[in-house]
This record gives C-alpha cells, sequence and structure tokens, in this order.
C-alpha cells in the first residue's frame, strides 16, 4: 500500500536540512541521484539555511515545572529558534507563543508548527487548552539549548523516458516534520507512480523527472544549476491522503498544453467513476483562495507551465494532529491514478507535422479505416490529418475532436511510422 510509506517516515524530523533529512532521502530504496548545496550557497535571489541543532528547550516556571518540552513533543518549539537562557514575565513570553485559535475541531487541541527558517527569533507552540489555563502571573525560565552550523541540503530526483525532449517534471516535497499529508503523502504518490511506470512502460516520446525536494528553497536549487529548456511543463503533488473527498486541480500561470491534459485525465476518471458529476475543484494559480502556493510556483515563475493536485484545507493541516490516522488509502490511490495517466498521455506526446503534399492517400499506407468496422474513426480521420500542422498537440487534436486521446494516438503513430508525418516535440509555449 502506499500508505506503507507514509508510515514508515512521517514521525521524523525531516525539515529543510539536517540528519532526519539526509536519514531519509539516503535510505531511499530508488536508484536516485541527489543533489547537494551547501549552507549559505547563493541560489537564484535565495540562499540555502544553516542546519539547526536541538539539544533541549523547555519553559520552567518557579516551582520548577517544566511545560512545551521538545523531548516531550518537538512541535513544541519553534524551528530554527535562537538558544536562550533567560527569566521571563508572561508579557515577554506570551509575545514567543503560538497556539491554535479554532478551538477543539478535528484537529483537537493540537500543537501548531510553526519555523523561521530565515529569521533569528525564538519561539514555542502549545495547545490552545494550554494557553487558556496558564498561569498568567508567573515568571517563567525560558531555555533553548541549540546551534546553527555548516550543514548540506539534499535534493533528488528519478528519471524515466527519453529525457531531453520535452521533460515533465512530477514535484513533491520531503520536509515539513512530524507531518504525515503535508509533504510526504505528495512523495509516496510520486514513488508509486515512478514503480507503475517501471514495470509497465509506455511507448516514450519524452521524458519525466521525479524531483523530491526541501519545500520552495529545494526547487529553486535545483533549477539554479540545471538546464530547464526542455521543460515543458510540471505537476506537483501534496497533501494527497486526507479524508476529504474533493481534490483540488490548480491551473497553471498559463494555459498549456500539461493543462489539457490533466483536465482530460480528469474528465475520463470522474465521468468513469460518477457519472457526470466531477468532485474536483478548479483554482487558477493567479486566485488560490485558501489554496497555499508551494513548488509550481517556482515553476511557473520560470515560464514552465506547472499544475497542482492537493486536497486542501484540512483541520490538521500545519499540526500535530497530521499523522498517519488522518490517510486513506483509497485517497492515495485515486490521485496515484490520476498521475499515472496524466503521466502516460503527456510523455507520449507531441505535435505531428505532416511530411507530404494535398491528401494522404490512406490505403496504399494501409491507413485507411473500414467504416463497417469503426464508424467514428472512419468519418473523423479526415479531421485528424488535416490538423497535422506541427502546432496541434495529439491531446488537442483528441480533445478538439471530443474522442479518445489513445485512439487518436494509435492513428498519429501510423501516419508516423509510415513516414509522413514527423514529431515535433511538446514545448512550455504550447
Amino acid at each position: 500500500m502506499i500508505k506503507d510509506f507514509i508510515e514508515q517516515h512521517w514521525n521524523s524530523n525531516r525539515l529543510l536540512l539536517g540528519n532526519g533529512s539526509s536519514r531519509f532521502m539516503t535510505e531511499m530504496e530508488y536508484p536516485m541521484y541527489l543533489y547537494s548545496y551547501p549552507s549559505n550557497k547563493r541560489v537564484m535571489t535565495w540562499r540555502i539555511p544553516e542546519e539547526w541543532v536541538v539539544r533541549e528547550a523547555y519553559i520552567k516556571d518557579e516551582q520548577g515545572n517544566r511545560y512545551l518540552d521538545y523531548k516531550d513533543d518537538p512541535l513544541h518549539l519553534v524551528a530554527y529558534s535562537t538558544p536562550i537562557d533567560k527569566w521571563v514575565d508572561w508579557t515577554e513570553l506570551e509575545g514567543h507563543l503560538y497556539w491554535n485559535t479554532s478551538g477543539y475541531n478535528e484537529a483537537g487541541y493540537s500543537i501548531p508548527w510553526e519555523f523561521k527558517y530565515y529569521e533569528r527569533d525564538w519561539g514555542f507552540c502549545c495547545t490552545e487548552e494550554w494557553w487558556d489555563c496558564a498561569d498568567r502571573h508567573r515568571k517563567y525560565h525560558v531555555v533553548i539549548d541549540a546551534e546553527y552550523k555548516q550543514g548540506t541540503m539534499l535534493v533528488g530526483e528519478l528519471q524515466l523516458g527519453n529525457i531531453g525532449v520535452s521533460d515533465l517534471v512530477i514535484m513533491s516535497h520531503y520536509d515539513h516534520p512530524y507531518q504525515a499529508n503535508d509533504g510526504l503523502s505528495g512523495v509516496a504518490v510520486a514513488l508509486e507512480v515512478y514503480r507503475r511506470l517501471i514495470a509497465d512502460p509506455p511507448n516514450w516520446f519524452s521524458g519525466v523527472r521525479f524531483l523530491f525536494v526541501p519545500e520552495t528553497i529545494g526547487s529553486i536549487a535545483y533549477f539554479s544549476d540545471h538546464d530547464y529548456t526542455n521543460i515543458s511543463g510540471g505537476l506537483f503533488l501534496d497533501a494527497c491522503g486526507n479524508g476529504q473527498s474533493v481534490l483540488n486541480y490548480q491551473t497553471s500561470s498559463m494555459w498549456s498544453v500539461v493543462d489539457d491534459v490533466i483536465k482530460m485525465v480528469l474528465k475520463e476518471h470522474y465521468e468513469t467513476s460518477y457519472g457526470t458529476e466531477h468532485p474536483y475543484n478548479f483554482f487558477n494559480i493567479k486566485g488560490r483562495g485558501e489554496i497555499p502556493g508551494n513548488d509550481e510556483i517556482v515553476l511557473c515563475s520560470l515560464g514552465i507551465p506547472c499544475v497542482a493536485l492537493n486536497r486542501f484545507p484540512y483541520p490538521q493541516y500545519h499540526t500535530s494532529a497530521d499523522t498517519i490516522n488522518i490517510i486513506d488509502e483509497g485517497k492515495l490511490q485515486e490521485v496515484a491514478d490520476i498521475t499515472e495517466d496524466m503521466v502516460r498521455m503527456y510523455c507520449t506526446n507531441y505535435k505531428p507535422l505532416k511530411k507530404y503534399e494535398g491528401i494522404p492517400f490512406l490505403s496504399g499506407y494501409g491507413l485507411w479505416v473500414d467504416w463497417r468496422k469503426d464508424k467514428e474513426l472512419n468519418s473523423k480521420i479526415e479531421e485528424i490529418f488535416m490538423r497535422f500542422d506541427g502546432k496541434q498537440t495529439i491531446s488537442r487534436i483528441a480533445d478538439d475532436l471530443d474522442m479518445d486521446y489513445w485512439v487518436v494516438r494509435g492513428v498519429v503513430d501510423d501516419f508516423r511510422t509510415a513516414g509522413l508525418i514527423e514529431a515535433v516535440p511538446i514545448t512550455k509555449e504550447d
């Protein structure tokens, strides 16, 4: 099951970099290439942060009672908090506390996850219940024994197909400590799709790169030292496994072939499963509402159209309640099925360009379709080959003619085998 991978790894300290993240990436049982980026390295306008090491952290009152102890739950400490050893009153402490203000809901009285990767400040996270009951009249001893040091951030890559022709990028982020759905579920789904494609590879025309990155800074680092001129589209996966029934599809910042393909796959998947009802939401990347931005923004900023699939919002997001208990295997499988179909369609897709004059002699090349055997294809084959202008992809031809992609792909490939067309790769401008 896809969920097994999440169960194995979710309860670990996976920050942007550090022992938890390095252990996770180096123990992956796949032929993954790892790219290393040292702390403080400049990548575009960003820099790689330092590694953060915590020995202990807690708040203690005047009677010696400890609260919000890092050893009890690492999420009590705001990630990348600065060292401190100081007595403070409640007024000062309050300015460094974070808690959920939504009360008791599906996430319970949970601890929020907060971080300050690029700030130099400190803080603790608590439940709203603790916040309500804390004594405002005491002094508190705040102890954070931590340090920043030079470290190494890792980005993992898996490749399949004809890399460098018209690559599709599948991205997910592996950081977010002690979180099951946020980040890690996308990694698990991407690895499942990789396994399926290895076991039953399509007739590749282009290639697909699977990237496993620390959120935002990882994709920025990767594209800062990789040629991305041959990348024509992307898909970002996140929050795939929570029990929310509705899947969100976020469009790219510019409508493109990757949007065409994912829309066709979603339509086919949901019409097959649910009739004419489509249980998914559309969000334009420019007006996403409650949907947070992730690494798809990085690709779009580079002029590479990138779409996203997720199940936001959900009440356990960025809290200690985002555990394996909220993960639904069926929801993971659903996203894996859609992603697999999308990759198979996208990476076999291209723009047919005719190499002949006039109209083709179908019978002379064994391309005539007997109307008695396939009336629909016989009636539409002319409309198909009239679109062999090197500008229209197979997927757009299929969509325009309201035909199954694989039927049209079969016709186009037969023309290509007969030497009547050439295949023009998809570009990010298509």
